[in-house]
């Protein structure tokens, strides 16, 4: 269960802390003036190029899916024989 989601949080604190180590290393040896910004890009820089890249391809993925999964012929194409007769289902006892 949520197999995705754990490893994507396990993933993304082990990237935080290379970035956050390098980002302020880097910070540091150039001397920079302001850290808020600098905490608040690497924070946020790679979880956010994520999101976008994420919602890109699903919105593809949707709208590919939608057009093309449509049935625009009247009658039903179903990939099995199916009974028009329903069958009667028994009630419980």
């Amino acid at each position: 269960r949520a197999t995705i989601l754990m490893a994507s949080i396990f993933f993304y604190t082990l990237t935080s802390v290379v970035a956050g180590y390098s980002s302020a290393n880097t910070y540091q040896i150039y001397g920079g003036r302001n850290w808020i910004k600098n905490i608040l890009v690497t924070a946020t820089l790679w979880p956010g190029i994520l999101s976008i890249m994420t919602a890109m391809i699903n919105f593809v993925a949707v709208y590919y899916s939608t057009i093309l999964c449509r049935n625009w012929a009247s009658q039903p194409n179903f990939p099995c024989r199916v009974n028009p007769i329903p069958r009667p289902i028994p009630e419980k006892i």
